[in-house]
């Protein structure tokens, strides 16, 4: 997490309550997750001692007042939203409150955001929702109302050189070149955290009125779908270097 995250996170550290919903965005997958987990870990130890039962649970994966909404193959789909309905009902167990997790809410079908909305309606007031996505784009209205926005600040100037460069490896090559620099790609270990980087640039790009990002971005998206329901990533990267549309 960069210095200008971190700062943001002090300053919700000190001034932050329990009754809100909280709605975190921008940056990528791993930094979302990295700062909603830092909240977790504050909410229910404000010392973050580490030597507590709170803290020790949550190091082992094992608290019982925190639940995390996973993805069922692509996406969150109505049966976890269930679940989770049913999972809240009596609130918590150990803690002042039960925190809910939802990392990937972008991923969520129309009929898990309908459900996972009366569970917020209805849950009490000692439970408390983090949603992460990568943008606000596509989410309810009747969602985003009920959460206190978290955008996270954009990468440092360093941190955005770095993505640039992995971008101008894919823009205006030839095609061998392209296929070369995606097999690369799909090696890495942060291949998702790349794609998500990559969609973010190339919506930038539209915003500056690049309109010829569009083809780009949904080669991107079908990628990262593709990935997220774990097809072969070098497959999977080779057809998007193919459907690349150099602009």
């Amino acid at each position: 997490m960069h210095s200008r995250a971190e700062s943001l996170l002090n300053g919700w550290k000190k001034h932050h309550g329990t009754a809100a919903n909280y709605f975190i965005t921008g940056a990528d997958a791993v930094e979302r997750r990295s700062f909603a987990e830092k909240m977790i870990r504050h909410l229910f130890c404000a010392d973050e001692c580490e030597k507590c039962a709170h803290c020790e649970k949550l190091a082992r994966g094992i608290h019982p007042d925190l639940i995390t909404v996973p993805k069922s193959g692509k996406s969150v789909g109505i049966e976890q939203a269930r679940m989770l309905r049913n999972a809240i009902r009596h609130g918590p167990y150990s803690a002042s409150h039960l925190v809910v997790l939802v990392p990937e809410t972008e991923t969520m079908t129309p009929e898990a955001i309908h459900s996972l909305l009366k569970s917020v309606e209805d849950a009490s007031r000692n439970t408390l929702f983090i949603f992460c996505a990568p943008y606000r784009e596509g989410i309810p209205t009747t969602l985003l109302s009920r959460c206190q926005q978290i955008p996270l600040p954009d990468a440092t100037w360093d941190e955005r050189e770095e993505k640039a460069d992995i971008l101008a490896k894919f823009r205006n090559k030839s095609l061998g070149d392209r296929i070369a620099a995606f097999e690369e790609l799909a090696e890495s270990t942060s291949l998702e955290s790349n794609l998500d980087a990559m969609i973010g640039a190339l919506y930038k790009d539209l915003r500056k009125g690049e309109h010829g990002r569009v083809g780009q971005l949904r080669s991107v998206f079908h990628a990262q779908r593709r990935i997220q329901m774990h097809v072969n990533a070098p497959l999977t990267m080779t057809n998007l270097a193919m459907d690349w549309k150099n602009v």
